[in-house]
C-alpha cells in the first residue's frame, strides 16, 4: 500500500512539474514545436518510405510526446485530495 502512495506522489509532482514548465506563451510554444516534432497529429506511415525503423522512431517520438501531454492533462488537485483521503481512510482503518 506504501509503494502505491509513493508512486501516486511521484505521479502528482511530475504532472505539476510539467504544467509549470509548459506553462505561459513559453511552454506554449514549446509544447505545439513537440507536437509537430512527434508528429502527434499527423500519420506516422510513409507510403514513399516505408523503412520499419522509422516507423519505431516516430512511434517512440509520439509515445514521449503523449506522455507529455498526458502529465499536462493530469488534474493535479484533485489527485492530491485523493491521495489525502486514501492516507486518511488507511490511518483510520490502522488506529
Amino acid at each position: 500500500m506504501q509503494q502505491l502512495n509513493e508512486d501516486i506522489e511521484r505521479r502528482i509532482k511530475r504532472s505539476a512539474a510539467a504544467q509549470r514548465v509548459f506553462s505561459g506563451p513559453d511552454g506554449e510554444l514549446i509544447f505545439n514545436e513537440l507536437k509537430l516534432f512527434c508528429r502527434a497529429e499527423t500519420l506516422l506511415f510513409d507510403d514513399n518510405n516505408p523503412d520499419p525503423y522509422i516507423l519505431a522512431s516516430r512511434v517512440g517520438k509520439r509515445d514521449v510526446f503523449q506522455f507529455i501531454n498526458n502529465m499536462l492533462k493530469e488534474d493535479v488537485e484533485k489527485a492530491m485530495k485523493l491521495l489525502r483521503e486514501r492516507k486518511e481512510n488507511e490511518n483510520a482503518t490502522r488506529g
